[in-house]
């Protein structure tokens, strides 16, 4: 198998979701984000239960 960092570009919700499974299943993964902090930006967003938990659990 390929060692080579998994690149995820997006920190949003589904970058995050993608580098916490692809992390969980052993890959290596770097996570590219263009924000340097984390704000809220006027956007809400809505988590279902299954999602709540997966980040839930990795925490």
């Amino acid at each position: 198998m390929n060692d080579n960092p998994i690149l995820i570009a997006g920190g949003g919700i589904g970058g995050a979701a993608a580098a916490l499974t692809l992390a969980q299943q052993g890959r290596a993964v770097r996570l590219l984000e263009q924000s340097r902090d984390f704000r809220e930006i006027g956007a809400g967003i809505q988590l279902g239960p299954n999602v709540y938990k997966m980040f839930q659990n990795s925490a």
